[in-house]
């Protein structure tokens, strides 16, 4: 019976459960790396994605899976693609940096199903490397940090900003400005790179003490 059903289901590419077995083992190793990576990148950031890291892990065993199933079979290939195009993702990623993330967990799934081993074991570590100085730099430059101010209008908000620029803040942009609901107000979201001995609780103080200004909230970036 069961020489039957192999035979009935057999098709021109052999997957072992042994070969199956590893290279998910493997990828299921690689994608921790990648999520703990991640972990100690964004560590103290209030606004990463919740599950972001199980999403690296698992979507490193699925892009694994997928290229050792395809092999070199480019019909499959194709049909593979066609099969996936009818998912949509609605998810808003909060951080490019995640988005990077997320696409090198779909390289090293695929270098893994491929049998490129080594090659998925040499790019995590200098990944990891990369990301450090990355991080390095940006610290150097002053904290990344995101702050929402609700205000009587664009140009009070504005100008509480530009009144730290050169004192708490070292340099800013405005993100977004949306309708404050009901009442004729504004919400104004800035990132903004704080001074080095800048403390972000004097910030929120005094910019909840400035006329106009009705609401200040802050998140590290």
């Amino acid at each position: 019976m069961f020489d039957w059903l192999q035979g009935t289901v057999q098709n021109d590419h052999d997957v072992s459960a042994g070969a199956t077995a590893a290279k998910l083992g493997m990828a299921f190793v690689f994608g921790a790396c990648i999520a703990l990576i991640h972990a100690l990148f964004r560590k103290g950031q209030d606004d990463r994605p919740n599950g972001l890291g199980t999403t690296l892990v698992l979507l490193c065993v699925i892009v694994a899976l997928v290229t050792y199933v395809i092999g070199n079979n480019v019909a499959r290939a194709f049909g593979l693609v066609g099969a996936l195009s009818i998912v949509r993702f609605r998810t808003t990623v909060g951080d490019t940096r995640d988005t990077a993330f997320v696409i090198f967990a779909v390289a090293i799934g695929m270098a893994v199903g491929a049998g490129y081993l080594i090659g998925a074991a040499v790019a995590i570590p200098i990944w990891g490397a990369a990301c450090g100085i990355m991080e390095s730099v940006a610290r150097s430059r002053g904290r990344s940090s995101s702050i929402r101010l609700r205000a009587e209008s664009v140009a009070i908000g504005e100008a509480a900003i530009h009144e730290q620029h050169g004192q708490s803040i070292v340099r800013y942009r405005l993100l977004r400005v949306d309708a404050g609901g009901k009442t004729p107000t504004v919400d104004l979201t800035y990132r903004i790179w704080l001074a080095a001995n800048a403390k972000p609780a004097a910030l929120i103080d005094m910019l909840h003490h400035r006329p106009g200004i009705l609401k200040a909230n802050w998140s590290v970036r």
